[in-house]
């Protein structure tokens, strides 16, 4: 994994009726203009279709401002702002080709929060595998932290669900939340691409799996209607008799203070589409 280049070139700007571009070291990224989300990326070897993020995940909130532009150092910046949760949402791309984002972090008291953060979209089926640095190999709830291990991991993509998928079992399951993520590489049909995160204790959503046909909701919990998403906050599972709300303290929903003075982190992301990454 490689974040320094020497090769810093210009930025090439081109703006559209509903987008704008911005192009460097062999990565385009394609923003709307009218909510900053990211409308299409491509690199040297082609398109690689992560799209619509980031958008909130697990609150609701209008863009009251957008505004872009090159900062002091030559790279493109485009401010997003909300009126909620994040309330500012800054996009910055370097001359290297990598592009760098920071949403603000909670400020607002909330309650009752099954998951909050940030989603992107990418298509599961183009995904066929991730290694990452973070809590694995498997998936991990609010109330089931201590069993992941902190490391280097890499699984293959499966659909396995246990209790139903008795013909091709593959564990771990590919698919859920996993805790204190570094950074995760995304191995697709298309160009990989990595994520690192400046965020500590950072959750990752790696698609939804799918719901046992016959389980308990008590044992489905929610998930962002993006397929990637970066957290505070993940939601706990129940069992087959009980919610998790009857399990105790580690499987109450999350709630965030929000008392004056705290600093808190934002949730800051690294994205390195480039076809040498």
């Amino acid at each position: 994994m490689r974040l320094i280049s020497n090769t810093a070139k210009e930025i090439s700007i081109k703006e559209l009726d509903g987008t704008i571009s911005a192009s460097a070291n062999g990565v385009q990224i394609v923003f709307n203009k009218k909510d900053g989300t990211l409308h299409s990326v491509k690199n040297s070897k082609g398109e690689i279709s992560i799209t619509g993020g980031a958008v909130p995940a697990g609150s609701t909130a209008q863009i009251t401002d957008t505004k872009w532009g090159k900062d002091e150092d030559g790279n493109f910046r485009f401010e997003i702002l909300g009126d909620n949760y994040p309330e500012r949402i800054i996009w910055k791309f370097h001359r290297t080709g990598l592009l760098q984002i920071e949403a603000s972090p909670l400020q607002k008291k909330m309650e009752g929060i099954d998951y909050i953060g940030i989603s992107f979209d990418y298509p599961e089926d183009k995904c066929i595998g991730v290694r990452w640095m973070g809590r694995g190999p498997y998936r991990v709830w609010r109330n089931r932290i201590k069993g992941s291990n902190f490391g280097v991991w890499e699984k293959q993509y499966n659909n396995t669900v246990t209790g139903e998928t008795f013909n091709n079992l593959i564990y771990p399951e590919f698919k859920g939340y996993h805790g204190n993520l570094y950074w995760a590489r995304l191995k697709t049909t298309e160009t990989p691409f990595t994520i690192i995160s400046e965020t500590p204790n950072l959750y990752f959503q790696l698609f939804r799996p799918k719901e046992p046909e016959h389980a308990s909701s008590k044992v489905s919990p929610l998930f962002p209607m993006g397929n990637l998403s970066f957290l505070y906050e993940i939601p706990a599972i129940g069992t087959k008799f009980k919610e998790p709300s009857k399990l105790g303290p580690k499987s109450q929903k999350g709630f965030y203070s929000g008392r004056p003075g705290d600093e808190n982190y934002p949730i800051k992301l690294w994205l390195d589409f480039r076809a040498e990454n």
